[in-house]
């Protein structure tokens, strides 16, 4: 297949112009206008009307049943007598056959296979395991799914023996158009074909006598479809064909895309534009994080980036990377997740590049890859950084390439963010209520890969190396949540109670609670209305201008306001250290005053730089692009669930959704503020094109704005007219005994009881470790990965 370069377009795939992969003499293709290929020889066959839905012929003064109908797929039988009536009354031609017999004296039908280099991909009972493509989705039933300018070789066996050649071709259903057509000399030799565009088609073998005469009549419904593989089984040619395809997304601008590939095409010049303003444009609201229109916007944006790439190479669709196989092989190694490099080579030169010590890719096609600044913005909505980059407000990151600091926050690796594991997104596969499923989807579904991949790094580091060197004597102090809990309920009158007798350092709260958790704390800073008590925002000040060198990058720091005066109010910004009010009791009772004012100053004037991936212009990074698909196949799953049977390995049930009921919720609305973008009627992706399948079904009261409901609707995988399907739904890796000695059904309470208790926004839980020590230090660490959901987000409101 042609390869996309990032410097020249993709030529328009023509059926003539794709290149042959024969199988001997038997494989030919007819261009789209008709125009015959060197060696195709056109076939006269039956016209589009004729059928064999009956299976029946006029034979000699008799009536001959032809008893091999499936589902689907229609095959005919016919005999010496002349004409024969068909199901619609036209006349047929009819021919001898020398009937392959069974046991039982009836005729066996000529078989049809298929297969490309994935191996053979249909009927079922030549598959190992008996899953064909398409298994799970109804509309799929007894078709045969190829996929756009994908080689597929086609072969009939159990053949009649007096059928000597095969005359094949497809018809698209919508119109009857043929659109390619072959002739065999020898009915089972093998054939190829690939089709140009998704759509439903019909295709026939028509099979002869040496004398011309027919034999047999074979047809199959075929769909094509886009077919979204995990990334590790892609073939060589398929892995190099997506990343040069993808790349060139960074290569050239939307402007210039439209102009090379049409209107469907938008690059990360946009794409990095509207997530960041989105996310960061408005202090006061994230219309597309921290509530429940995070699915939909995200799910729209991935179709964004599908149709970019089909447009300029119709034959690439966006992969999925599975990363809770990484997950649980982290998980069973009792690891963290810097193990995630050694076992994956996503991050070398072949897939997505290393970063350095410098926390910048130096190698494979994204090495390098400049940021975008708001100077250069063609839309009026870009939101910047002091340095004029198009970052998030508080990352005054001045980096003018892409950042990516793997596994660390501030000098520590984010264990509390551990990689999702199978128990993590069976917990999601297990939810009956859409509304459930909003809310916790963005947190445990994801939300660890981000912090993982982009990561938090600068002064911050030797900060707080500092800071615990100072408070030492304090930091050392072992303490229980039973001893702890005497004090909390006598300062607070707490509703909640702790019980446990495992004993923690002060030191070991505070890395959870506070280092781990330093990105949310630090953002919160900038959106301080939501955790000042005096309920104003930007409680952190940036410059307004800076310039890019290392002395304005010294001096260019944002900082709370009067944090160097005697009178600086410390007070009115605790509350925004704690990501809840279980933590806020703790740190207070355990804390004294001066360590806590202490903190809050190291907040206000540390600097810090966060990668790409942990802040609002993430989709600036290829990984970004690959870890919301398995979003789309697990809900995916959850919708096909309704009406297909789907496990999730051997853990249980993929569950389908019982209550369907849209929640309009946003962490930053309140009693005077309301945040849109979350509720079914706002609109979904800020009008970038998405699958045009999807912008067709979607505006169905016709006003031109594509909502949240409608593109859900739209984009619902029970539809007939979706152009992609997942390769399977099997999660094989995920087996009942994954969960590390403890009761899944047990872990799945427990994870249920925690995000309850919790005040934290939806999608998130506080999932401090001391909830879990409550039973016990070593069931904490062991059921991290399986229940920790990461935090998504930040402080509650007071």
């Amino acid at each position: 297949a042609y390869i996309a370069s990032p410097s020249a377009p993709v030529p328009q795939y023509g059926m003539g112009e794709v290149p042959q992969y024969g199988m001997g003499e038997a494989s030919w293709l007819l261009s789209d206008d008709g125009a015959e290929v060197p060696s195709v020889r056109k076939v006269e066959l039956p016209p589009p009307g004729w059928r064999r839905r009956w299976g029946l012929a006029l034979v000699a003064g008799g009536l001959v049943l032809a008893p091999f109908i499936m589902t689907n797929i229609k095959i005919g039988l016919l005999t010496t007598g002349g004409a024969a009536a068909g199901s619609d009354g036209m006349e047929m031609e009819t021919a001898s056959v020398t009937a392959v017999e069974q046991g039982d004296g009836a005729v066996e039908a000529p078989r049809l296979t298929a297969s490309h280099e994935y191996g053979v991909i249909f009927p079922a009972e030549s598959i190992c395991g008996g899953t064909v493509l398409g298994d799970a989705y109804p509309w799929l039933s007894g078709h045969l799914v190829l996929e756009p300018l994908r080689h597929t070789t086609l072969q009939l066996d159990q053949l009649p023996g007096a059928v000597v050649s095969a005359a094949w071709e497809m018809r698209r259903d919508v119109d009857g158009e043929q659109v390619w057509a072959l002739s065999s000399p020898g009915a089972a030799a093998p054939v190829t074909v690939a089709l140009e565009s998704p759509g439903k088609y019909t295709l026939r073998a028509t099979l002869r006598d040496e004398e011309g005469g027919m034999v047999w009549l074979l047809e199959q419904k075929v769909a094509c479809l886009y077919v979204k593989r995990e990334l590790r089984t892609l073939t060589i040619e398929d892995r190099e064909a997506f990343l040069d395809t993808a790349y060139t997304l960074w290569a050239t601008s939307t402007a210039d895309g439209r102009a090379l590939y049409g209107d469907h095409y938008t690059g990360t010049d946009i794409l990095v534009q509207v997530h960041g303003y989105e996310a960061s444009g408005n202090v006061y609201c994230d219309h597309w994080h921290e509530g429940t229109g995070f699915l939909t916007h995200h799910l729209a944006l991935a179709q964004a980036f599908d149709a970019s790439l089909i447009s300029v190479n119709p034959a690439v669709i966006t992969p999925y990377w599975d990363f809770t196989i990484d997950g649980e092989k982290i998980s069973k190694a009792d690891s963290g997740p810097s193990m995630l490099a050694d076992i994956s080579d996503f991050f070398t030169e072949t897939w997505f590049g290393a970063s350095d010590e410098n926390s910048l890719v130096t190698d494979g096609r994204w090495a390098h890859v400049p940021t975008y600044f708001v100077a250069d913005s063609v839309t009026p909505t870009a939101t910047k950084n002091s340095f004029g980059i198009i970052r998030a407000p508080w990352n005054n990151n001045p980096e003018v390439e892409l950042a990516r600091h793997m596994f660390d926050i501030c000098g520590y690796e984010p264990a509390n963010k551990a990689i999702p594991s199978c128990a993590t997104h069976f917990s999601l596969a297990d939810l009956t209520s859409f509304a459930d499923f909003q809310l916790t989807v963005a947190g445990s579904g994801h939300g660890p890969m981000h912090v993982n991949t982009g990561g938090v790094y600068g002064e911050c580091t030797q900060a707080l190396a500092d800071f615990q060197e100072k408070w030492a004597p304090l930091l050392k102090t072992v303490t229980s949540l039973s001893e702890m809990d005497e004090e909390i309920q006598a300062m607070f009158s707490a509703e909640e109670s702790w019980s446990s007798d495992a004993k923690f350092s002060l030191g070991d709260m505070f890395e959870t609670v506070f280092i781990l958790e330093y990105f949310h704390i630090y953002r919160m800073l900038y959106r301080s209305q939501t955790c000042a008590l005096d309920g104003r925002p930007l409680a952190l000040q940036c410059p307004d201008d800076c310039s890019i060198g290392a002395e304005d990058e010294a001096t260019c720091r944002c900082t709370c306001a009067n944090v160097d005066s005697e009178d600086f109010d410390w007070l009115n910004l605790e509350p925004c250290m704690y990501s809840s009010n279980r933590t806020k009791f703790m740190f207070q009772a355990s804390m004294p005053p001066e360590f806590r004012k202490d903190l809050v100053k190291l907040l206000c004037t540390t600097q810090v730089k966060e990668g790409e991936q942990l802040e609002s212009t993430s989709p600036l990074d290829i990984v970004f692009w690959m870890i919301h698909p398995v979003i789309d196949r697990l809900l995916a799953a959850k919708r096909l669930a309704e009406v297909s049977d789907i496990q999730f390995g051997t853990l249980g049930p993929v569950k389908g959704f019982q209550d369907t009921t849209w929640l309009d919720y946003s962490f930053y609305t309140n009693k005077g503020y309301y945040c849109g973008g979350h509720g079914e009627d706002a609109e979904v992706l800020a009008s970038l094109p998405v699958l045009p399948s999807v912008e067709e079904a979607a505006d169905t009261n016709n006003d031109g704005v594509m909502t949240n409901m409608e593109f859900f609707v739209a984009s619902d995988p029970k539809r007939d007219d979706q152009v992609y399907i997942y390769d399977h739904f099997l999660w094989e890796h995920c087996a009942s005994d994954n969960a590390n000695g403890i009761e899944l059904t047990q872990l799945m309470a427990d994870f249920a009881k925690d995000a309850a208790q919790t005040s934290l926004p939806m999608g998130t839980s506080d999932f401090d470790v001391f909830s879990l020590l409550q039973k016990g230090t070593n069931r904490a660490r062991t059921a991290r990965d399986a229940l920790r959901a990461p935090s998504t987000s930040s402080v509650e409101h007071e």
